[in-house]
Parts: structure tokens; C-alpha cells; sequence
């Protein structure tokens, strides 16, 4: 039987050394696992456009009106006239899902005439002018992600300006009256919101159909008007 002597030791030792190191250099090293994005959910995809909260812009386009006339001292008449119609518009929108809810003001300038009326066998003329209209309405509408389509109810606001020139029947050459007028408003509307981007741009199609107004001109002569005012804007607004 052999003795095993210091040195068969360390030849044992170095062999296996080379054994392990061998092993470890034909199985490198694994990779780290990728650490898992802590961003936006879905895998990394941005989440889908909302339309929730405040938004300010303006408005531009045309309005027109049909209008019945009657007053205490002619023949009733009427009118459809066309005019410019622009302003600002300001609001908020809260979005669950598809659905989307708020509420928006509107503050414009009008720029609409009435043709003159002969009335009173063709002695009294009667000028209109359109001054100002706004409206509060409670908007409730649709949205695939930038796109919006929208209904519109509230209530509407103008401002009415009549000259009337009757020298016979009111013993002046020309009178002035002028008064705010309201009415239920309904409206219809389609907005876009530019991808990566605040601003949004819309169309929008408003009906007001107003009360009949009547204008004390010198008593006891007086001027009733049925207005029913028609608009149809192009808007730009910019979300907060």
C-alpha cells in the first residue's frame, strides 16, 4: 500500500482547479432579466387622448335669422338676413369611457342687418340690427380618442337694436330701441384634437329659438319682434 505524500496533494488540488475553471469558462455568465418599464401601462403605448378638463378659444362664422315683425302702427313683415358672427368660447369637459360631458359659454359679436320694412301704408321704415348674442349650454357627446361628436341645449342671449323712422306716426324722425332678448338653444357639434397637442379645432351648428320681444318705441306705439337666430362657427381651442 502506497503512502500519499505532500506533493500527490497538491497535484490534486491544482488538477481540480483546472477541472473548475474549465467548467466555468464554457457556461459564461447569464444576463441580468430586463428590469420592466415603470411607465405607461399596455407594454410601453402611450395612453389614448381625454378629453377632460378646462379649454378656453375663439369662434368665427356666419349667423342668420328669420324674424316676424309686428308693431301697433303697420302691417306685420318679416325678414331672413345673413351676417358675421364671431367671439370666445370657454369650458370644461369630464370624459368616462367613450362618454364625455361639460359645460361651455359663449360671448360673440354679431354683425347682422335686417333690410329695411315699410309699414304703416309706407311711411314708417324699421331698421334691425343685430349687436351682440351669447349662451351657457351643458354639451354631452361621443369620443374615439381625438374625435368628438356632440350634442348642445342651454339657453341663448342677443341684443336687438331697432331704428324706426315715422315722422307721422310717432312725431319724431327717428327712434331708437334697443333690448336683450333669449330662448332655448340647441346645437350639434364635431370636434378634433390634434395628435401630441393642447389645441383642438371644431364646427358647430346652433339654433336659438327666442321669445317674442316687444319694443316700447313711444307710448303707447310698440314693436313686437319673434326672432329665431341661426349660427354656424368654426372654433379653435387650447386645452389646460
Amino acid at each position: 500500500m502506497s503512502r500519499v505524500t505532500l506533493w500527490d496533494v497538491a497535484a490534486l488540488l491544482v488538477l481540480t482547479t483546472c477541472i473548475t475553471g474549465s467548467a466555468n469558462a464554457a457556461d459564461p455568465a447569464q444576463p441580468e432579466p430586463p428590469v420592466p418599464r415603470t411607465g405607461y401601462p399596455n407594454f410601453g403605448i402611450p395612453p389614448a387622448f381625454s378629453w377632460t378638463g378646462f379649454y378656453a378659444g375663439v369662434n368665427l362664422g356666419g349667423a342668420w335669422n328669420t324674424q316676424q315683425v309686428s308693431s301697433s302702427f303697420g302691417s306685420p313683415w318679416s325678414t331672413t338676413n345673413i351676417g358675421f358672427v364671431g367671439g370666445i368660447q370657454g369650458g370644461y369637459n369630464y370624459q368616462v369611457g367613450h362618454l364625455v360631458v361639460g359645460v361651455e359659454g359663449e360671448i360673440d359679436w354679431l354683425s347682422n342687418t335686417q333690410r329695411p320694412a315699410l309699414v304703416g301704408g309706407g311711411f314708417n321704415q324699421i331698421n334691425g340690427q343685430w349687436n351682440w348674442t351669447s349662451n351657457l349650454g351643458f354639451r354631452f357627446g361621443f369620443a374615439v380618442d381625438t374625435l368628438l361628436i356632440y350634442g348642445k341645449i342651454g339657453y341663448g342671449w342677443a341684443t336687438q337694436t331697432l331704428a324706426i323712422n315715422s315722422p307721422i306716426a310717432l312725431g319724431s324722425t327717428t327712434t331708437f330701441v334697443s333690448s336683450t332678448n333669449g330662448g332655448e338653444l340647441m346645437g350639434v357639434g364635431i370636434e378634433y384634437a390634434f395628435p401630441g397637442s393642447a389645441w383642438t379645432v371644431k364646427s358647430e351648428y346652433d339654433y336659438v329659438l327666442m321669445a317674442n320681444k316687444k319694443f316700447v318705441v313711444s307710448f303707447p306705439n310698440t314693436v313686437t319682434v319673434t326672432p329665431n337666430l341661426q349660427m354656424f362657427k368654426i372654433g379653435l381651442n387650447l386645452k389646460m
